[in-house]
């Protein structure tokens, strides 16, 4: 729009608008996921019974981006915004494998309400303090392949980057 002002109006006929950035995956962005969705709208580490549907495999970034721009910058950045649109819940868990390796920080970003690997539970919020991707914690080394899942209540991004990243 400002380029056509600057062309039209004003008449600056080589006015050009600048390129929107091209947006990446955040460093270390886990990729592979299982969703599936709750029965129940409690988080497990509250104590109570939750039953979980069928997983749906889902991968980010997506491959087809929203057409809203704002929702499309976060896509490419990572975050998983359309499963919401195939799994039909308020609240999900997201399953997915970290490999084994050095130690990291693990960082989340979206409406991530618990984090737990291994079972043991790592973070747990259910008051929304904001989605912008965070540092979560530091895991240590390990030597075997470890299992983490996150509780949601919509679109969010987890990564794991280890030192150097």
């Amino acid at each position: 729009m400002a380029a056509a002002v600057l062309t039209e109006l004003l008449c600056y006929p080589q006015a050009t608008l600048a390129t929107r950035p091209l947006w990446t995956p955040v460093p270390g962005l886990i990729r592979h996921w299982q969703i599936s969705a709750a029965t129940e709208s409690h988080l497990p580490a509250a104590g109570l019974a939750v039953t979980w549907a069928e997983p749906l495999t889902w991968t980010v970034p997506e491959s087809t981006p929203s057409p809203a721009w704002w929702e499309a910058q976060e896509q490419a950045r990572g975050y998983a915004h359309s499963f919401v649109h195939h799994v039909s819940a308020t609240r999900w868990t997201a399953d997915a494998a970290l490999p084994a390796g050095p130690a990291g920080m693990l960082s989340i970003g979206g409406y991530v309400r618990a984090v737990e690997l291994d079972g043991a539970l790592l973070f747990a919020d259910d008051t929304g303090r904001g989605c912008h991707i965070r540092p979560l914690c530091e895991l240590s080394s390990c030597s075997t392949n470890r299992h983490r899942r996150i509780t949601t209540t919509g679109p969010f991004c987890v990564a794991f980057s280890s030192p150097g990243e």
